[in-house]
């Protein structure tokens, strides 16, 4: 069990199926940006998806947490089945994200920011925060101690009380991945987490997914930085041109011909 006051089980419990895409497609305009895609996430580990630029990473991303809608097949969470599910809804059921761009309420502060992403576990509706009922001022001080107790742990402590839009760069990633797991999500997508870090900070963004996934959090991963990808990995499925090419370990998948061809091309993969 993680110190964080029973946030989640431990990884070892989670060791189970959470996703399920079946043969799933997706066609914009009659443009095909998915094709039959398949494939499982188990609970308890970082799984990477890659590929080349427009290779439909984001796409799936978008899918899978109710911004759209897949023209074909399923997409279950637990057995659940979310294709036609809301993102709010996704959003309850235990599905977090990030986006490529950071997107914070820069005049908010970096605390304000972590409690909004806190919203999904209030018990409190818009009403009665704003009437202040009963009630309202306690949750609001338990919001506050599990955002500060998210900060601390994603190691951001000192920047609680900054405006959002004065913090350095990398600091505003890291709010980003705290605003997304202080609910205590069991999957957390991280779409490009290290775009924009140098290469200290992407270390540090590193050695926190890994500590968020042995939390008991399962990750999936977009990222570009290679050396994330194959330091923190766990399985990494590889798609280009929305069609899977290959899925494994990352030993298996960087020795993988077809993986070789597509980020060097076909000339350059036989030399």
């Amino acid at each position: 069990m993680h110190w964080l006051s029973g946030y989640w089980v431990g990884r070892e419990s989670s060791m189970e199926k959470l996703l399920e895409i079946r043969d799933v497609s997706k066609n914009f305009d009659g443009v095909t940006a998915i094709e039959r895609l398949s494939f499982n996430v188990t609970g308890g580990i970082v799984k990477s998806i890659i590929g080349p630029n427009g290779a439909g990473k984001t796409t799936l991303i978008n899918m899978i947490t109710g911004i759209y809608r897949p023209t074909a097949g399923q997409i279950l969470f637990k057995d659940r089945l979310l294709n036609n599910v809301k993102p709010h809804r996704i959003s309850a059921l235990g599905i977090r994200r990030t986006f490529q761009t950071v997107e914070l309420f820069e005049n908010m502060t970096v605390m304000e920011n972590v409690m909004v992403g806190y919203h999904v576990r209030s018990h409190k509706g818009l009403v009665s925060c704003a009437f202040r009922m009963p009630g309202v001022k306690t949750e609001e001080s338990s919001t506050r101690e599990r955002a500060f107790e998210y900060i601390r742990f994603v190691g951001i402590e000192h920047y609680a009380d900054r405006m959002a839009g004065t913090v350095p760069f990398g600091v505003q990633r890291l709010v980003e991945i705290a605003r997304a797991g202080v609910s205590r999500p069991e999957m957390l997508l991280l779409d490009e987490p290290a775009a924009g870090l140098n290469e200290v900070e992407t270390a540090e963004a590193s050695r926190l997914i890994k500590r968020i996934c042995d939390s008991g959090v399962t990750v999936i991963l977009v990222e570009h930085d290679m050396k994330m990808v194959m330091s923190i990995s766990d399985e990494i499925l590889v798609i280009n041109y929305g069609r899977k090419i290959a899925e494994g370990s990352p030993e298996e998948v960087k020795s993988d011909p077809a993986v070789i061809e597509a980020y060097l091309g076909k000339s350059r993969a036989h030399a």
